[in-house]
Formats: C-alpha cells, sequence, structure tokens
C-alpha cells in the first residue's frame, strides 16, 4: 500500500494530495471488492471505514480544485495522471457495487430462508381437542422470533 504524504507536505498542494488520496482509494476498493468476492485478505469492518474517510476527503479536495482550475492548468503532467487515476477508481467503483450488491442478494436470501424456516416452525399443524393448538415441536409457550432483514 502507498503512504499518504503528511498534512504538513501537503498544505500547500492538493493537487498532490488528491493524486495520494485517489490512489489509496483505489488500492481499498480494490481490497474490499476481493473480500466481497470472497477473497478475505483484511477485515472488511476496517476497509469501508477507511473507505469511508477517504471518499470524504476526495470529495473535499475535488471541490477545492474546481475552485482553483489555474493550479490544475499550472501543472498538466500531473492533472493527466489523475485525471487516469480517476477512471480507475471509476471502473473499480462499478466493480465494487456490483460485488456490494451480490453480497446483499445473498444476505437477503439466506435471512429468507432462515424467516420461512421460523414462519413454519410457528404454524399449527395438530389439535389438541376443541381448545388447543399445537406448534410443530415447539409449543405455544415458546418466545417469539424476530429477524431484521435491513443490512
Amino acid at each position: 500500500m502507498s503512504a499518504i504524504p503528511t498534512s504538513q507536505d501537503l498544505l500547500h498542494d492538493p493537487l498532490g494530495e488528491l493524486l495520494a488520496v485517489t490512489e489509496r482509494l483505489i488500492e481499498v476498493v480494490m481490497a474490499e471488492t476481493a473480500v466481497l468476492r470472497g477473497t478475505p485478505p483484511h477485515n472488511l469492518g476496517t476497509l469501508v471505514a477507511d473507505k469511508s474517510r477517504l471518499v470524504v476527503r476526495y470529495d473535499t479536495l475535488m471541490r477545492e480544485l474546481s475552485q482553483q482550475k489555474s493550479s490544475m492548468a499550472s501543472d498538466r503532467d500531473r492533472f493527466d495522471l489523475l485525471k487516469g487515476s480517476i477512471a480507475r477508481l471509476g471502473t473499480l467503483a462499478k466493480e465494487n457495487a456490483a460485488a456490494i450488491d451480490l453480497q446483499m442478494k445473498a444476505t437477503r436470501r439466506v435471512l429468507d430462508i432462515i424467516a420461512r424456516a421460523a414462519n413454519k416452525a410457528t404454524q399449527p399443524t395438530f389439535t389438541y381437542g376443541t381448545e388447543r393448538l399445537g406448534y410443530g415441536v415447539r409449543s405455544a409457550r415458546t418466545s417469539a422470533v424476530s429477524i431484521n432483514r435491513v443490512l
């Protein structure tokens, strides 16, 4: 992983910081996509936190640079490098979104299976006389089951 220059180094160089943040964001998005696809080299929670922090900084720097068009025109080479990095980040972000979508669909299917099983386990299957229903293996005294389907 590349090291992000310190804020002291980049105090007067927002273009340089944006380049560094973009490259680090590319690394984090690639690692998160790999985890979502089943090759877990990192902790997903840490990657998501890093990605959130980097996206906020990326957004701030992009706004700052859009107001300082003269600094971009004066450093054409780094600006072209930044354009390439942004294009690469866009491609990786699409792959990442597809991996997240697939993961959410898989999680939703698992939760639906659990919900159906819990629902089936609480359906009346037989009666005892005229007053009491039996509920599968469990009696009517079982505690309720709640499943949170929000990711």
